[in-house]
């Protein structure tokens, strides 16, 4: 069965998601391959134990990847890959747990 690609606006690159088999127990690995316009690196991107929700990615431009990565409930790893370089282009944790009244 082939996976789904998801393309970015311009349908120069895309990335294939290859999801962790979630009728075993966790801790759950998954994998993305990313695929750039010509010029840019192809990434093999490895995603270890993120148990609370599956793995984000989301294109900014046709080089440029947003990926969010859920380490607990409410934290998660947020960054972006430049495919052109093959480097992190910026990486932060965020925090999710906000005060209602």
């Amino acid at each position: 069965m082939e996976k789904e690609k998801h393309y970015s606006e311009k349908k120069s690159a895309y990335y294939v998601y290859f999801p962790d088999n979630k009728e075993k127990p966790p801790p759950y690995y998954s994998s993305f391959f990313l695929i750039g316009p010509p010029g840019t690196k192809a990434v093999k991107l490895h995603v270890k134990n993120h148990v609370f929700k599956d793995p984000v990615l989301t294109w900014l431009n046709e080089k440029w990847v947003f990926g969010r990565i859920w380490l607990e409930e409410r934290l998660a790893l947020e960054f972006i890959l430049d495919l052109e370089t093959g480097q992190l282009v910026q990486k932060t944790v965020a925090c999710f747990a906000g005060e209602t009244e």
